[in-house]
């Protein structure tokens, strides 16, 4: 078991929306959970791994986690419920919707705009913060295993 756990990430992926769309909906979350992290970055404790020519990768000390989905409903209350946590500073959260998905960023910032947030079609989420008070909103899920032939079908194409 991996023991520098006191931090985590967790990454909400819906498993039936299709394997491109969730990965670039999922990236956008990330961008966007790091941009609201900002200087506060250091708080994943950043590594800094040389490979034998030099080369470096640069991954978080603390676990990413990725979890599966059913629905779009399971984000919304994630949202919800992390809510308190988000406001008082102590974890970070973001996820992107059906509705971010457009032709150009100003068509999906008006798409977005014009639905109220309990009708948005949620995809993904990601949230960064501390194991203890992540744990009653993230222990409903269960580990993202990959889809089947008959999970991400055509009915989510983006």
């Amino acid at each position: 078991m991996y023991i520098d756990n006191a931090m985590k990430f967790f990454l909400f992926l819906r498993r039936d929306i299709p394997l491109p769309t969730l990965m670039n909906s999922i990236a956008h979350a990330i961008v966007g959970l790091a941009a609201q992290i900002g200087g506060g970055l250091e708080r994943a404790e950043p590594l800094k791994y040389l490979n034998g020519d030099g080369g470096e990768h640069i991954v978080s000390r603390y676990p990413v986690i990725v979890l599966a989905v059913k629905n779009s409903g399971q984000i919304a209350r994630l949202r919800r419920d992390l809510a308190p946590l988000v406001a008082e500073g102590s974890v970070f959260y973001n996820d992107f919707a059906r509705e971010m998905i457009g032709a150009s960023a100003d068509d999906q910032i008006a798409k977005t705009r014009a639905t109220p947030q309990d009708t948005l079609d949620y995809i993904g989420a990601v949230c960064f913060g501390p194991s203890d008070m992540l744990r009653d909103a993230t222990k409903r899920f269960s580990l993202f295993t990959g889809m089947t032939s008959t999970e991400g079908g055509a009915h989510a194409r983006a």
